[in-house]
């Protein structure tokens, strides 16, 4: 019985798993793709070096794959896979190539996430799948119309709606009336000499006086009274 008990235990965690997904599903759905010559992927040929191809779709549409840079920060591809069911899920990621003519770049096949029975085979565009079947005589999945329409939904940026007006185009400035022609200042008259009339006793100022006259006019009265005096006691 505890055997028993023990079997139908794991049997109900695996059902259980199995109906999440969880057995065929890999939750973190991203791999590690290294490369040291160029390879190519559809829309793309990728430059020697790491790379991640990440699912980004749930279980229920799981057709969309990105490949990143290594830090996530730069998208090189993004497109649409067809499911590839294998017998046996691999333990680590898993990458197929096509069997192109030597020289070449590599063509990239399918990808098997880590622990994952179903692989994802890469669509490439009609005309470049038809080439690819010619090279490789292997059977190459096109893309289609509706699926390429698909695509480019998703990459095409959401576009952006504002119901702010347009900016207004700059208007021309307007130049400044011409500066007034300059005036030269006019200096002022010089100053005229005054006339000289030929009466100076009217212009010239008087500055001779009658006092030293008056004075000697006495003096001289007095002498001659002196003398007249001194005369008659004679």
């Amino acid at each position: 019985m505890k055997v028993f008990r023990i079997i139908s235990a794991v049997l109900a965690v695996g059902l259980a798993g199995a109906a999440r997904g969880d057995v065929f599903f890999n939750p973190d759905h991203d791999s590690m793709l290294t490369v040291a010559t160029p390879v190519e992927v559809p829309g793309t040929i990728l430059d020697p070096g790491t790379y991640v191809v990440k699912l980004v779709e749930t279980q229920a549409d799981r057709d969309v794959v990105t490949i990143t840079s290594e830090d996530g920060k730069k998208v090189y591809a993004t497109v649409i896979c067809a499911p590839h069911p294998t017998t046996e899920a691999p333990r680590h990621a898993t990458f197929v190539f096509y069997n192109v003519p030597e020289g070449a770049n590599k063509v990239l096949h399918t990808w098997y996430a880590p622990n994952d029975s179903i692989g994802l085979d890469f669509i490439y565009p009609p005309d470049r799948a038809a080439a690819l079947r010619q090279e490789t005589n292997e059977e190459v999945p096109a893309l289609t119309a509706e699926q390429s329409n698909a695509l480019s939904s998703r990459a095409a940026p959401p576009a952006v709606t504002t119901d702010a007006e347009p900016p207004k185009a700059a208007e021309a400035p307007v130049p400044p009336p011409p500066p007034a022609p300059a005036v030269a200042a006019q200096a002022p008259p010089a100053p005229q000499p005054a006339a000289l009339t030929a009466d100076a006793s009217e212009t010239l100022p008087k500055t001779a006086s009658r006092t030293p006259l008056v004075l000697a006019a006495g003096i001289l009265a007095l002498g001659v009274a002196s003398g007249l005096r001194f005369a008659g006691r004679s």
